[in-house]
């Protein structure tokens, strides 16, 4: 259920989070400028996105990839959104395969590989040897048919495989866009419109006329 930390929107529930990344997540405090105040929170399993007054900072546990811990200043954060994140390469990979798979598997099926061999009448005393040659070639080619197909099928399940290897790939993720600089991303909460409307609010948000910007309470969002 949402909560407020400050202004923060909770995400969802962390699973068994790292006890050092969850503990500079919550300890947000110490890493304030003098006079910077807390505006908004996101949290996401291990993740949290901290609006303040003067910095949007990412928090991120050891096992993500890249820095554990970042800062923007608010102006060069331009933009609050979700996004899919995919690997063009593997969708890539998969219909090539799937499409050499399937021409290949259709040669195979469709191609009449013993029909290739001529009509010999062989008469004489090497009748027998010319067809047993023309025997053996057509089993051959026979074969030959057989294993176009399988090449053709074992193809075709690797693009399938590739496709799968896509669709995992594929993550939804909270991005923070960021003039000059990597934008900051974290995985979405549970509720991701709400934390987009909200961490935009406060990023846009000008101080107080009397240059209080303190957050609100704990009851704001209930």
């Amino acid at each position: 259920m949402p909560r407020r930390d400050g202004v923060g929107v909770a995400g969802r529930s962390p699973e068994r989070a790292d006890p050092n990344a969850v503990a500079w997540r919550d300890r947000v405090e110490e890493l304030l400028l003098a006079g910077e105040r807390i505006r908004e929170r996101v949290t996401a399993g291990e993740h949290g996105l901290v609006v303040t007054s003067h910095r949007v900072l990412a928090f991120h546990p050891p096992s993500a990839d890249g820095p554990r811990f970042r800062a923007v200043d608010r102006p060069n954060a331009v933009a609050v959104r979700t996004e899919t994140r995919e690997s063009l390469r593997s969708l890539g990979w998969a219909v090539a395969l799937a499409t050499v798979g399937t021409l290949v598997a259709f040669v195979g099926v469709s191609v009449d590989f013993a029909g290739l061999l001529p009509t010999v009448e062989a008469t004489g005393p090497m009748a027998g040897s010319v067809g047993g040659t023309l025997a053996t070639l057509s089993t051959v080619l026979v074969a030959l048919g057989r294993l176009v197909v399988l090449v053709g099928l074992v193809t075709i399940l690797a693009g399938l495989v590739a496709f799968g290897r896509y669709l995992r790939g594929r993550r939804e993720r909270l991005v923070v866009a960021v003039s000059g600089a990597a934008d900051l991303s974290v995985p979405p909460p549970d509720e991701p419109e709400r934390a987009v409307d909200a961490l935009a609010r406060a990023i846009e948000r000008p101080p107080a006329p009397d240059g209080d910007d303190r957050a609100v309470t704990d009851d704001a969002l209930r």
